[in-house]
Formats: C-alpha cells, structure tokens, sequence
C-alpha cells in the first residue's frame, strides 16, 4: 500500500470547500499535517493535542470539548489569534488551555450555547477559506 493510501486509510477525506479539503479523523501526525498542508485543527477531544503538532506545523488548533457542551451553559468566545497570544503570555502556567466560559473570564464575547456552537461552525468555515482542515475527534461522531 501507498503511504498516502496508508495515511489516509485513518482519516477521511469529507470533502473540498472553496479548494481546500475536510479531513476527520483520529489524533492527526505531524507527517499528516505536513503532506497534506492542514492548517487548522478542530479538536473535539477533551484535551489540547501534543505541542509538536503545532509547533512543527503551521497549523493551528482549537479545542472543543464536545463532552463538556451543555445545554444550559453560558459561553465565552475567543477569536483563535487571540488565544494563541495569550497562551505565549501564560507559558509555564499550570493552566488547561479551555476556551470555554470561567467566572473570571472578563476577555472574549460572552454568548449563549447555540450562539456557542454558532461560532464554532463559523470558524470552520472560516478557516477552511483559507486551507486544508482536519476535525480531530474521539468517537468518529462527525461521520
């Protein structure tokens, strides 16, 4: 078998948006990312991937816990950039990178859940605009 039929034996090519291809699958290698110019990774695990697949790459990541989604929950929304400034800020912080909502979270749009997942859809498409996108999740539930 190919390499490349051998990578993408793990993950699937959903489909190509304005030019770029949707890819889901499984924790994604910096091989992956790399071959296949990902520039965007959306991670619906419950944790932010290995730093290696950010730094070796050009791609950029988000988390969203899809276990923690609640229905009754209020959400505060960061653009990416602005994460990625703020995490360079706090490196050697003892703290999880969560995008969602904090007491003390004063940064950042403050909107329901729908809106919430609104946003989320919205950067999806945003950065697939602009390159070749993998979702990253635990389940496959995205099939």
């Amino acid at each position: 078998i190919s390499p490349v039929r051998s990578i993408l034996s793990r993950f699937t090519p959903m489909g190509i948006y304005n030019g770029h291809q949707l890819y889901l699958g499984p924790v994604p290698t910096v091989e992956f990312l790399n071959q296949f110019k990902v520039t965007f990774i959306f991670n619906c695990c419950q944790r932010q991937n290995a730093k290696d697949l950010t730094i070796k790459t050009s791609a950029k990541e988000r988390l969203f816990n899809v276990s923690s989604w609640k229905w009754t929950k209020s959400y505060t929304y960061k653009p990416l950039e602005y994460q990625n400034k703020n995490k360079n800020d706090e490196e050697g912080k003892d703290k999880e990178n969560d995008d969602e909502s904090k007491d003390n979270d004063e940064d950042g749009i403050k909107m329901n859940q729908m809106q919430y997942l609104d946003a989320m859809i919205d950067e999806l498409h945003f950065h697939l605009e602009k390159g070749n996108i993998i979702i990253h999740c635990l389940a496959g539930a995205h099939r």
